[in-house]
């Protein structure tokens, strides 16, 4: 659809997490380059409610070395509280395993 069609424009600008996430020093900072509040967009915790209600299983990873140390927290505090079945991996890597 759409919002599919919208997302594969945004990839083939070339634009990483990094550029992205690295300037936004608030969770409710605006984005210039997705032109959002990027944080909360990506953020699981901004649709907790829904996913709690899905009863869907989650699978969830972060990493303690990630450029995003909110995406760690915020990992911890989610899984924390959420109770649809879970697994949670926490490990030494940078983002998205790097």
């Amino acid at each position: 659809g759409a919002m599919r069609d919208e997302a594969i424009e945004q990839h083939k600008k070339g634009q990483s997490d990094y550029d992205v996430f690295n300037t936004l020093p608030f969770r409710d900072s605006y984005s210039a380059i997705t032109k959002s509040k990027a944080w909360e967009e990506a953020s699981p915790g901004t649709y907790f409610g829904d996913i709690q209600a899905s009863g869907i299983p989650i699978y969830q990873w972060a990493s303690w070395n990630d450029f995003a140390t909110k995406v760690m927290r915020d990992a911890f505090i989610f899984s924390a509280n959420v109770e649809n079945v879970r697994k949670a991996i926490f490990g030494p890597l940078g983002h998205c395993g790097q």
